[in-house]
């Protein structure tokens, strides 16, 4: 598959790639019915209980349990994903499983947790660093009152929030 080099700019300036619909709804209905059942967290207790942070969590949870194993190959991840990064595509194992469980405020998913330091940090333009974190949010904010936030170009070492860190 060709490279979506639209795409790719984006992925490269902003730091994301939003895609909606990825999973169908009947996917959507039967992982989030895994997860209450993992987790005993549902809906329902999820309003009523007001949780903000915390929650249940299991790391590496899609390469544990056999049944989200689907979301490692799944088609049009590994479509959308191919049209940003070309055919090389490979799976890295960490892969939590997550309900009702947040950041308590800005972060920086990568593997290299020291600021300036590793291959995460780089960013030559010659070698772009292409790896990707993919998360894959299942509930709606009427269910959870949760937005998740990005923020375009966070990514850069000249970003104002990495010169507040």
């Amino acid at each position: 598959m060709a490279i979506d080099e639209a795409r790719r700019r984006e992925l490269r300036e902003k730091g994301f790639v939003v895609v909606p619909g990825l999973l169908s709804p009947e996917e959507v209905e039967r992982y989030k019915g895994m997860l209450q059942e993992m987790s005993g967290i549902s809906p329902e207790s999820w309003k009523s209980s007001g949780r903000g942070f915390g929650g249940w969590n299991l790391t590496d949870g899609v390469s544990k349990k056999k049944d989200f194993w689907g979301l490692i190959d799944h088609p049009k991840l590994l479509e959308n994903l191919r049209a940003v990064l070309g055919d090389g595509v490979k799976y890295l194992q960490h892969s939590d499983l997550q309900v009702g469980f947040s950041a308590v405020s800005w972060h920086r998913d990568n593997v290299h947790r020291t600021y300036g330091i590793g291959r995460d940090w780089d960013e030559d333009d010659e070698r772009p660093y292409d790896l990707v974190r993919v998360g894959i949010y299942l509930q709606a904010f009427e269910e959870s009152n949760f937005r998740l936030g990005f923020i375009p170009g966070s990514l850069t070492r000249d970003a104002a929030l990495q010169q507040r860190t």
